[in-house]
């Protein structure tokens, strides 16, 4: 692995409202995510779908990256966690 992007899932998270509160109340800004929409569901490889694909359907929209960086400290990795830790009972909605 070489640690260019960790993906982390939630259902029960506005990944929004994550999004804005680690940026504004925390200082920290998520890594990211890979793919919004599935590739399925793209317009440029829609023709290519031969069924659809659930797993990628409720992945998609519900993960994020954390910062990670060659750089990051412990400390820095502990600052990104305890933030999580605070910010996502905050940002909990109904999944699905």
């Amino acid at each position: 692995d070489n640690g260019y992007k960790f993906m982390m899932f939630t259902r029960s998270c506005d990944l929004e409202r994550l999004t804005s509160l680690l940026s504004g109340h925390y200082g920290i800004d998520l890594g990211g995510t890979v793919y919004r929409i599935p590739l399925h569901e793209q317009p440029a490889f829609r023709c290519y779908a031969r069924r659809s694909y659930s797993g990628a359907a409720a992945w998609c929209p519900a993960h994020f990256c954390p910062p990670s960086h060659p750089l990051m400290t412990e400390a820095d990795a502990h600052r990104v966690m305890d933030a999580l830790v605070d910010a996502l009972p905050q940002c909990r909605v109904e999944a699905d």
